[in-house]
């Protein structure tokens, strides 16, 4: 019934589009043959694959082993290509193929390990094996657009469809993570309509919805501009004093009021979060009827000072920055981006005649960046161009040149792991590339036009 419900698709559909899946995964695969490591540094030995002689099944396993206890993807998978092509993965293990999953999903989330992850599942399903819950969830997240910035509808249809399969099986059941996975996505792309068909039914289901439940409907409704669902939401999570009323719920009604211009309601219900976070530096409080609202935290103090700086009120988005410090909640470089970008001016090239008011702004900028690397706050582009800008339009050009040098020698400090065979080092070089942000630290076109102009 609840696969009816929510996917409305026949047995027929559902056949033909695994087919065409299943063969669209399989066409992938001799791509990444071609062009899996072009930008890596395994490219020779990817291509020297399909040419080299066959080696003995013993050893080709023992390769693949040794490189599959790294989990790093990038190395891992053209062994487990040359595994395919000589038939040698049917010896692999349940266990074998679970770790390699786990090694797909938890690498960088980009087109082609969405292909492998596709592939490796297609390959596992030929092997008689079937997904296991968690794996479903995963995949599930996977094809509903983890890889790319905005999701599509299709993302969603492709969800469910997986889903509708998911519930087909015998030994596996929808979970918790699997309805919020699902609710995640339609949110994501404004289906604000199957999310809540989604809500219903997993309570039909007497699956108990948690606070990242609530807080995606909630985020769902304020980006669809349902201010009267979000409020009527927020209230009944208030009025049964719900777990869920808590800081994330409460973040994302926030949002959902700041997107739709309803500052005042934000700056009033963030008081009474402040007011939580004095009263959680005392001693406990003692339990009663009456609710109280949750303490606020790093994100609450984002929204709140975005709100105030879109009213032009800069001097209180900084003593709010200064407040959230004192209380012990670490800012993130948004915070601080939204506070430099409230320093640039609208027009830049406009000829600079410093002023007192100026100059004091100068000294703002100054001592938000001596804050920002005091707290060991990690800068990213966005940190770059508004820094940098502020600065040139305050008309302190020698900082301005100063501070993109020093911000792009920090983009430069991550150390390059050797090319090494060892399991040792290749642990290590996957290490350092989940634990560093794939986004580079880089001026956009329109700062290094401003710049270069500086220079000349």
């Amino acid at each position: 019934m609840a696969a009816t419900m929510v996917c409305d698709m026949s047995a027929s559909d559902n056949n033909n589009n695994g087919k065409r899946r299943t063969n669209e995964y399989r066409a992938a695969r001799n791509d990444f043959l071609n062009h899996l490591t072009t930008k890596t540094e395994n490219v020779s030995e990817t291509r020297d694959l399909r040419s080299s002689p066959k080696r003995d099944k013993a050893s080709a396993l023992s390769d693949f082993y040794r490189l599959l206890a790294t989990q790093d993807i990038e190395s891992i998978w053209p062994k487990y290509s040359y595994l395919y092509h000589n038939q040698y993965h049917k010896n692999l293990t349940r266990r074998n193929f679970r770790q390699l999953f786990l090694s797909t999903i938890r690498s960088r989330s980009t087109q082609r390990n969405l292909h492998r992850l596709l592939v490796l599942v297609d390959d596992m399903k030929e092997c008689g094996m079937q997904l296991k819950n968690n794996e479903y969830d995963a995949l599930m997240h996977w094809i509903g657009g983890r890889t790319v910035p905005n999701k599509k509808f299709h993302h969603l249809t492709e969800a469910l469809a997986l889903f509708d399969e998911m519930q087909q099986q015998n030994t596996v059941q929808p979970s918790l993570i699997t309805y919020n996975t699902l609710i995640h996505i339609a949110s994501q792309v404004s289906d604000i309509r199957m999310a809540q068909r989604l809500y219903h039914d997993m309570i039909a289901h007497d699956i108990q919805p948690d606070v990242y439940t609530y807080a995606t409907l909630i985020s769902g409704m304020g980006k669809m501009g349902d201010i009267d669902g979000l409020a009527q939401m927020l209230e009944q999570l208030q009025e049964i004093n719900h777990v869920a009323n808590n800081t994330i719920v409460w973040n994302a009604a926030l949002s959902g009021y700041s997107a739709n211009g309803m500052t005042d309601k934000v700056k009033s219900m963030f008081m009474e979060m402040h007011n939580a976070l004095q009263s959680a530096h005392r001693h406990s409080q003692q339990q009663n009827d009456r609710f109280e609202a949750p303490p606020a935290d790093t994100d609450s103090f984002r929204i709140y000072i975005e709100v105030l700086l879109s009213e032009g009120d800069r001097d209180g988005a900084v003593n709010a920055l200064d407040d959230m410090i004192q209380h012990d909640v670490e800012p993130i470089a948004a915070v601080y981006n939204a506070l430099f970008r409230s320093f640039m001016s609208n027009d830049s090239e406009e000829p600079i005649d410093l002023d007192d008011t100026q100059t004091d702004d100068l000294e703002t900028v100054k001592r938000l960046y001596k804050s920002m690397l005091k707290l060991n706050i990690t800068p990213n582009s966005d940190t770059m161009y508004t820094l940098v800008s502020a600065l040139l339009d305050l008309g302190d050009t020698n900082l301005a040149l100063e501070t993109f040098v020093q911000l792009n020698k920090k983009s430069e400090d991550i150390k390059e792991v050797q090319d090494s065979d060892t399991v040792a080092a290749l642990t290590r070089r996957r290490f350092e590339i989940d634990t560093v942000s794939p986004t580079k630290l880089e001026p956009n076109h329109e700062l290094l036009e401003r710049l270069g102009k500086i220079v000349k």
